[in-house]
């Protein structure tokens, strides 16, 4: 009698079946948060590449309390008599006015900062004064000290501002703006007589920055005197 075998087959054993999910396209609304993404991941770049290589000319203002604004590039004063061209981007503190019949002693007229990041910080403050007409003008220049330990750095030496006499005298002395550490620094005052009165420019700079001191001088030798 023959036997038969019969094999029973493991289940484990036979092919899985396909699977039957269909796999849908992404929705609308991952494709925009993808795009948007890829946008904002290019503008980071392109920032941070901006800041890293961007001309170290490109100076801009620092955050500080509101300054004045200007109607124009220059300054005038037409009480006084007085109009010039302030140093490119220095920022106007102040200015003042008075009528014409009440000058008193000594006011100022206008004061600039340099408020600009990179560079050192410098101050041009034009002022006006009543002055006695015996004393000459470089004995009223060489008296106005900016500080009490501030000292002469030389003799008061002559110049034309445009045709105009007047006298400079620069004074050395120690300055802390930021409160860190004090350093060197120098002021230049220029007076220029206008009857009875003597305007004075101030420009104050640090004694290692040539370039400051540049921008002051020029500023002064741009003024024009209308009143004698």
């Amino acid at each position: 009698m023959a036997k038969v075998f019969v094999l029973q087959e493991n289940a484990s054993a036979q092919p899985a079946e396909p699977s039957t999910q269909v796999q849908r396209p992404p929705s609308w609304r991952w494709t925009l948060l993808a795009g948007a993404g890829a946008v904002v991941g290019v503008a980071i770049l392109t920032a941070s590449l901006w800041a890293v290589f961007k001309s170290p000319k490109e100076y801009e203002a620092l955050p500080g309390r509101p300054l004045l604004e200007q109607s124009g590039p220059e300054f005038r004063d037409d009480q006084v008599g007085l109009r010039f061209d302030p140093p490119v981007n220095w920022s106007m503190q102040s200015r003042a006015t008075a009528p014409p019949d009440k000058e008193g002693n000594e006011r100022t007229l206008v004061k600039y900062k340099r408020l600009i990041a990179g560079l050192k910080p410098g101050w041009l403050r034009v002022g006006v004064a009543s002055a006695d007409p015996n004393k000459s003008l470089e004995d009223l220049v060489k008296a106005r000290f900016p500080g009490a330990e501030w000292k002469l750095a030389g003799p008061p030496e002559p110049i034309m501002i445009k045709g105009v006499p007047a006298v400079r005298a620069t004074f050395s002395g120690m300055m802390n703006p930021e409160q860190t550490a004090a350093r060197p620094f120098r002021t230049e005052i220029v007076g220029v007589r206008r009857g009875m009165l003597v305007i004075f420019f101030s420009g104050t700079y640090e004694a290692d920055d040539p370039k400051c001191q540049e921008r002051i001088r020029k500023a002064v030798a741009s003024a024009d005197f209308t009143k004698e």
